[in-house]
């Protein structure tokens, strides 16, 4: 019938054979061709590809220095640097820190008392650049075993005064702000019309003085403040010329 084979027409069954061997080895050998033409630039985009991957985790260095509010250095160790369930403690040679990825971190940190350990000193800090300095102040009255509170005498009051009393022609207040060189807040105080100020927060330590009248920085001091929270007074000698101004501009 139309459409069958007949099983007894041995010339036809061998015909067939002969056409499907030859398509099986025409197959197998446009494979090859194909595989041999596209292989070089399947294993070449590889590469291309892992570029295009997710970025490296950057890494950075930590240091931190922990001093007094008079700069002095104080002898700590590190007992912690986590960022939640990541401890980079192991990281650190001493207090210096390498291969610190970048985030959020708490760290706990030991104060050294005669060889012995002291008061445990906690903070956080974020690592967002290549190298991250870490300072940390501590009270440089401290008593192994003892809280110390200190409180600020009744009716406390530093005195200053500015001579000469800046002149000119500008309506801008007067103003001076204390900058601490090693510990971190400021304090703000303004300037009367006789030139006199004063400081009703207690200060220990070294702070930078800045004398401020609108845009102007009229005078830069490094002061001492070393009376023990006590009652003081003193005197601002004022420069005929307001400092130099150093200019940070990009590369030509």
């Amino acid at each position: 019938m139309f459409g069958t084979t007949d099983p007894t027409d041995t010339d036809n069954q061998t015909n067939c054979g002969l056409f499907q061997g030859f398509d099986v080895r025409l197959i197998r050998n446009s494979v090859a061709i194909a595989l041999q033409c596209f292989a070089p630039l399947i294993f070449n985009m590889r590469p291309i590809a892992a570029q295009r991957g997710a970025p490296a985790e950057p890494l950075a260095t930590v240091t931190i220095h922990v001093i007094d509010e008079y700069g002095v250095t104080v002898d700590s160790r590190l007992n912690s640097f986590a960022n939640g369930q990541r401890e980079m403690a192991s990281h650190f040679r001493g207090l210096q820190g390498a291969q610190i990825p970048y985030g959020e971190y708490s760290y706990l940190i030991r104060r050294l008392v005669h060889g012995d350990f002291g008061e445990v000193i906690p903070g956080r800090v974020t690592v967002r650049w290549p190298e991250n300095l870490v300072v940390v102040t501590v009270s440089r009255l401290f008593i192994p075993g003892a809280a110390i509170d200190r409180a600020a005498p009744r009716g406390l009051v530093i005195r200053g005064k500015l001579e000469p009393m800046p002149q000119g022609l500008s309506a801008a207040p007067l103003w001076i702000r204390l900058s601490p060189i090693h510990q971190s807040e400021h304090v703000d105080v303004s300037v009367d019309a006789s030139g006199e100020f004063r400081i009703y927060k207690p200060l220990d330590g070294r702070y930078v003085l800045t004398v401020i009248r609108g845009d102007e920085v009229l005078d830069l001091q490094q002061i001492s403040f070393d009376e023990n929270w006590q009652p003081a007074d003193f005197v601002l000698k004022l420069p005929d010329q307001p400092p130099s101004i150093v200019h940070v501009q990009r590369k030509q």
